[in-house]
Parts: structure tokens; C-alpha cells; sequence
């Protein structure tokens, strides 16, 4: 009898285990009414898309809304004045991207924010982060980046994908550029 119990009780764990960081597609009109007025009250220009929920290996679950947001248009917190080569600060308007960019909202069932997540052009990327990925993969190509945002819009990382070597390669890369890590997806 134990050893049943034993042999059941693994067997939630695998199913557990299986269906952890598992995206289930959701209408946008499933979403619950909280959730989509918290992203579009914070973000309103953003269009939205398509939305998933995600369950984390802590058995977390949030919903994921994914959306755009226009060319030429940051988010409240994530402009930092750039400056030109002769150290002037330059408008927003000139760094920003003239194509509209993918966003992905993590959002709880209470709706609070968990990450955001922001394409971003190669040239919008810190120089230093560049730099930093350059060095350590000389042969890597970037095909998508993205930033991730806390909920308070503070840069927690960097993620690359692209080629090296014919070989897909995907990077997780802190906001200073330090610590480079290679993806398991």
C-alpha cells in the first residue's frame, strides 16, 4: 500500500512538472475584465493581441497579454535620455523606433504586474550590453531582442535570440552587461 501511494504520489509530480511553464492560448474575451483594464489603464496605446496563461514551476500563474505598442512611441519608464556625440541630450523622438514593437504584460489574477517584456532594436541596447555580448559570442547574430521591465519599469535583463554558428542560440544578459547566461528555450 506505501508503495502505491509512493508510485501516485511521483506521478502528480511528473504531471505537475509536465504542465509547468506550460502557455494555454486564451481568448482576449476570457481575460478577466481586471486584468485587461490594469494593462490598457498603465499602457494605452498599446493594441492588443493575443493573450495565454502560464503556470511557473512555483505553480504561479499569471496571464500573459501580448500586444504592440506604435513606432515612435516609448512606455512611461522605459526612456532614458541618450546623448549625441558631442554629449547633448537628444530628444526621445530621435532614438525612438520608427516600426511598432511587440509587448508581453505578465499580469496576476489580481492584477498586479509581474515582468513586461519589450522588443527592442539592436541600437536601443545599452551600448555596454552590446559590447559585452559581442565579446563573449564574436559570431552571434541577434535576430530578436527584448527587455524585461519589473513592474515599477526598472530593467532586470536583456534577452537575445539569434544564430552563432548555423546553431540557434538564445542569451539572458543582465542590465549592466556583466553576467551572460546561454537560455534553455
Amino acid at each position: 500500500m506505501k508503495r502505491l501511494i509512493a508510485i501516485a504520489l511521483s506521478g502528480a509530480a511528473c504531471i505537475t512538472t509536465a504542465q509547468a511553464g506550460e502557455e494555454v492560448p486564451l481568448a482576449l474575451g476570457d481575460v478577466p475584465d481586471t486584468v485587461l483594464q490594469a494593462v490598457k489603464t498603465r499602457f494605452d496605446t498599446i493594441a492588443l493581441i493575443s493573450a495565454n496563461t502560464e503556470t511557473e514551476t512555483d505553480g504561479f500563474m499569471v496571464y500573459e497579454i501580448q500586444g504592440t505598442i506604435p513606432g515612435g512611441e516609448f512606455l512611461a519608464g522605459e526612456y532614458k535620455p541618450l546623448t549625441d556625440e558631442d554629449g547633448e541630450l537628444m530628444s526621445p523622438a530621435v532614438n525612438a523606433p520608427a516600426q511598432s514593437r511587440k509587448v508581453e504584460f505578465d499580469v496576476t489574477a489580481d492584477a498586479e504586474f509581474d515582468e513586461i517584456e519589450i522588443e527592442f532594436a539592436a541600437d536601443m541596447v545599452p551600448g555596454a550590453v552590446m559590447k559585452a555580448v559581442n565579446r563573449a559570442y564574436p559570431a552571434f547574430s541577434p535576430q530578436f531582442i527584448e527587455a524585461s521591465y519589473s513592474a515599477s519599469m526598472d530593467v532586470v535583463g536583456y534577452e537575445f535570440s539569434g544564430m552563432q554558428n548555423g546553431q540557434k542560440l538564445d542569451l539572458e544578459v543582465s542590465p549592466s552587461g556583466r553576467h551572460i547566461q546561454e537560455a534553455d528555450d
